[in-house]
């Protein structure tokens, strides 16, 4: 990785051991370099009841692979916060994923629920501006279509 990248998780890094170790600084770090779960995985127990930390353990195991982890963070998220956007894509992408269709179908509704004007193809414009990789993004955006989004 080129020192250019690596600025700015040198930067969370030394910020957060100059300010402590908050599970917020460990979640902001974790969303900026979304692959690093230990960083997810460490804000999650420094502070079990922060509610975005199951969203961003689900996005990061979805974004490794790991479906069925990515599935219990994404069901924990949307129980902590069943009002909560997010959680309810989260928990959309992730049944559909792994094959349960019928729980993504009625996530599916909840995100319609929560915001009945939804529309994927505004969502991926907003993650293309946030997200490097675009092949994940177009990931998440087909499981939404197969769970029945528009």
């Amino acid at each position: 990785m080129s020192s250019t990248k690596m600025a700015p998780i040198g930067f969370l890094h030394s910020h957060l051991n100059f300010q402590g170790t908050t599970a917020v600084s460990f979640g902001s770090l974790s969303v900026v370099a979304h692959t690093q779960r230990d960083d997810l995985e460490k804000a999650e127990r420094l502070n079990p009841s922060f509610h975005q930390s199951p969203l961003h353990l689900s996005w990061a195991y979805r974004l490794a692979g790991r479906y069925e982890d990515a599935f219990k963070q994404a069901k924990k998220g949307v129980d902590r916060n069943p009002n909560y956007l997010l959680t309810h894509l989260a928990l959309t992408a992730t049944c559909s994923l792994t094959g349960r269709e019928a729980e993504a179908c009625a996530a599916a509704v909840e995100v319609l629920r929560i915001t009945p004007r939804f529309s994927v193809e505004q969502y991926r414009k907003d993650l293309y501006a946030l997200f490097k990789d675009k092949s994940q993004i177009d990931f998440t955006i087909d499981a939404f279509h197969k769970a029945g989004l528009k």
